[in-house]
């Protein structure tokens, strides 16, 4: 995954999890990164301030205007998810824990860490 995209997915994983609106996401491999991300029932909205770009839709199907690719997005309980990046080629896992959220990808078989 891009990490653009990893970030978005990280967001809108946490705004779901904890039911809040996210303003910004912090890594420690990317620094912060602005982006609004709100989820309203099975509804996304987000917007990457610093890629300037948006990433939305109706969960399970996300689509990232910055990269033109469709994210499956699907929440498994307890603050797991799971999901495919369909340009990169790759699937990913996000665990959230309150604000924070640990996520692995599958395609650079690692894991990336995100605060909101």
């Amino acid at each position: 995954m891009k990490p653009h995209v990893r970030a978005a997915v990280a967001a809108v994983a946490i705004a779901h999890a904890s039911g809040v609106k996210v303003t910004a996401v912090h890594s420690p491999s990317a620094g912060y990164i602005l982006i609004d991300a709100d989820v309203s029932e099975a509804r996304v909205d987000a917007y990457d301030y610093t890629n300037g770009c948006h990433f939305d839709g109706d969960i399970p199907n996300l689509y990232h205007y910055g990269v033109g690719s469709h994210v499956d997005f699907e929440p498994r309980g307890g603050g797991r998810y799971e999901g495919y990046d369909y340009g990169a080629g790759c699937h990913y896992e996000v665990t959230v824990r309150g604000r924070s959220a640990d996520l692995y990808d599958y395609g650079t078989s690692s894991y990336y860490q995100y605060s909101a």
